[in-house]
């Protein structure tokens, strides 16, 4: 009776070990790379990192920030399928949307305020 009662936590964290390896996975794809090079990227081993994808095992905290600067995504994305990814993407489209003088306009203002954080620091 007393493993029915840890049974639950065990599914969860299956499905979470599911959950990371298939963003790791799509990550790398994503990004053109074979497992032996994000292994040289992240210097963590090729062999690791099959046993993450394959939901085998879990990262380190160290791993997982290694791993997500090889990928170029976010710990928070790798770990729970959240991030600014959402609003990078509305940023993205609205960026696309404007005029190519707005387009100007804003390049110069983010510049002025660059100048001014720079001063300030």
């Amino acid at each position: 009776m007393a493993k029915d009662l840890h049974k639950p936590k065990a599914d969860k964290t299956a499905q979470f070990r599911a959950e990371v390896a298939l963003r790791i996975k799509q990550a790398r794809e994503d990004a053109g790379l074979s497992q032996r090079e994000l292994a040289m990227r992240s210097g963590i081993t090729q062999q690791q990192i099959s046993y993450v994808e394959n939901g085998d095992r879990l990262l380190t905290s160290y791993n997982v920030v290694k791993l997500a600067d090889a990928l170029g995504i976010s710990t928070d994305y790798l770990l729970t399928g959240k991030s600014g990814i959402q609003e990078y993407k509305k940023l993205q489209d609205w960026l696309a949307s404007l005029t190519e003088d707005q387009k100007d306009d804003l390049i110069i203002l983010l510049n002025k305020v660059l100048a001014r954080f720079r001063k300030s620091k």
